[in-house]
């Protein structure tokens, strides 16, 4: 419990949390990346988050319990 949520990662959620700076989540690129991002494995995409966050399993209330926005 203390460690986080061990299941897979609600990419839904995840596009919901996440900021584009100077981008919009419907150009061509942001999409192509989001495809990309759901065809992984989920140790992969683990590994996306650690290097977006720092941490390897999210808190309980997903990405919403993040500190800051992706």
């Amino acid at each position: 419990m203390l460690g986080g949520n061990k299941n897979s990662i609600n990419m839904k959620d995840c596009r919901s949390h996440t900021q584009y700076n100077g981008y919009k989540e419907k150009d061509r690129h942001v999409n192509w990346f989001w495809k990309a991002v759901e065809s992984m494995p989920v140790e992969q995409q683990r590994q996306l988050l650690f290097f977006w966050t720092s941490v390897k399993y999210l808190p309980s209330e997903g990405f919403g319990g993040l500190s800051s926005k992706l």
